[in-house]
């Protein structure tokens, strides 16, 4: 089990990147032209409207499959990370070692340790879940792009606006999840670099947030 000094720097942690998430929801909610995900979501919405209107098929195509590729390499690299590199990790007794000698504050436990590599293997499952449905998102959005605007143009386009609209949004949420995994693997040297990763996982993350 963890000990005091452990639990402590894991709660401040956990508050610092779960209170900064909260906030921030709340500012994309009430106040999104300051955000870069508000920003990116106005240009989505009129690129869509764009292509679809003015039939710039071949944009919309180069466009989407780039957002396709990245989206499903990143997909990728979320599973075999998650089954390969942490799984060399916990079954090599080297690399357990010099965690434990980097472990200056926190408890040296085998199952706390285990613990951890848990919650690194889920938190990239949970990334490659979005990503993957990122992905789904794209591919529908690609054929509604598509279609003919004979008929109800308004709905076409506020139907794959929505789709492009959504898988960004899953995208975004997988992108969380890796950079997540930052103060997750500092963990397994220690609370005191947990703490520390979650510190500057924020400060990033509020820097990329908003527009300035």
């Amino acid at each position: 089990m963890p000990g005091t000094t452990e639990l402590w720097l894991m709660l401040a942690s956990a508050t610092l990147l779960i209170g900064y998430h909260l906030w921030f929801l709340h500012e994309l909610q009430t106040r999104p032209h300051r955000t870069t995900i508000g920003s990116a979501r106005a240009l989505r919405a009129a690129w869509v409207a764009d292509v679809m209107t003015n039939r710039r098929d071949i944009l919309a195509v180069q466009t989407m499959r780039n957002w396709v590729m990245t989206t499903s390499f990143l997909a990728s690299t979320a599973a075999l990370i998650s089954v390969g590199l942490l799984t060399f990790l916990m079954s090599s007794d080297g690399v357990t070692n010099l965690i434990h000698r980097l472990n200056f504050a926190g408890t040296r436990s085998e199952d706390l340790l285990t613990l951890k590599l848990a919650l690194i293997i889920v938190d990239f499952f949970v990334a490659f879940f979005n990503l993957s449905l990122a992905m789904r998102h794209y591919n529908y959005a690609v054929f509604l792009i598509g279609l003919s605007l004979a008929d109800e143009p308004d709905v076409a386009i506020a139907r794959a606006t929505r789709h492009v609209q959504n898988g960004a949004m899953r995208y975004a949420a997988g992108m969380r999840g890796f950079y997540l995994t930052v103060p997750l693997v500092m963990w397994l040297f220690g609370p005191e670099w947990l703490l520390a990763g979650a510190a500057i996982v924020t400060l990033a993350l509020w820097r990329h947030d908003h527009t300035g």
